[in-house]
């Protein structure tokens, strides 16, 4: 499953932060191990994620 959203931040002092996506909570959790070394994601980055289930997380898909 494809979901898109707007990337919240990442908290500080941790390698992780949240995608809040379009359709509504829950948010999903995005760890920067899971980023490609070469995309600069902050606040405010709409992303897609793939994931079989967005509740726990996923992998980062197609930048938008």
């Amino acid at each position: 499953m494809q979901v898109e959203g707007m990337f919240s931040g990442w908290k500080e002092g941790t390698r992780y932060g949240f995608i809040v996506p379009d359709g509504g909570p829950p948010n999903i959790f995005l760890h920067m191990d899971d980023v490609p070394s070469q995309a600069r994601i902050e606040a405010g980055t709409r992303l897609a994620v793939r994931s079989r289930n967005p509740a726990i997380g996923g992998r980062l898909g197609n930048l938008g």
